[in-house]
């Protein structure tokens, strides 16, 4: 258990920003990437459909949107008072979880979904081993990753944190926060 406390405890830094990553970053940063995966993974009327590292349910939210009223959407989040937040949104079927130790059955799902989850851990593989193992044979898993910017906003965020801090103690705060990110930085990676 002691190798994922480093994971459990980026996780729990979401408990005391559920608010705000509620009323601010969802709608801002989220919501759109959430609609675009949940028209990719395409779920049918009464798909049984698992959201992982959910937050406040996002991408939950758009494949509820999508399936109809006779699916079944389960958040998994490690953090309590995301999903709390999410329940708030209607999202009632929530319960604490990470990966890579899921909390289900063998296929018990048509779809797996989990955005924005992978670069927060520090062993992504045995997490999709994870999804997997819980997708039903010829079931979908849907995932995305943030890809790097390099745009006016991005080049001058780097310009202002590149004179204020310490660029080996951003690269260390990166690495520890976000294990994954350089991996799947890369095109293709995901």
């Amino acid at each position: 258990m002691n190798r994922r406390i480093p994971d459990l405890r980026r996780a729990r830094i979401y408990d005391d920003l559920a608010e705000t990553y509620e009323r601010v970053s969802l709608p801002v940063f989220f919501a759109a990437p959430g609609r675009v995966l949940a028209q990719r993974v395409a779920p049918a009327p009464g798909s049984r459909i698992l959201d992982v590292g959910a937050g406040t349910g996002a991408v939950a939210r758009a494949v509820r949107d999508r399936a109809g009223d006779g699916a079944l959407v389960v958040v998994a989040d490690a953090s309590a008072a995301m999903l709390r937040m999410a329940r708030g949104a209607g999202l009632a079927d929530g319960i604490v979880a990470m990966l890579p130790d899921l909390p289900f059955a063998p296929e018990s799902f048509d779809i797996v979904t989990s955005a924005f989850v992978m670069t927060h851990l520090d062993d992504a593989d045995a997490a999709a081993r994870d999804m997997k193992r819980v997708l039903r044979a010829g079931g979908r898993i849907g995932l995305s990753a943030w890809y790097p910017a390099d745009d006016a906003a991005a080049r001058e965020w780097s310009r202002i944190v590149g004179e204020h801090m310490d660029p080996a103690r951003v690269e260390a705060a990166v690495r520890e926060t976000l294990p994954g990110d350089m991996r799947f930085a890369r095109a293709g990676s995901l």
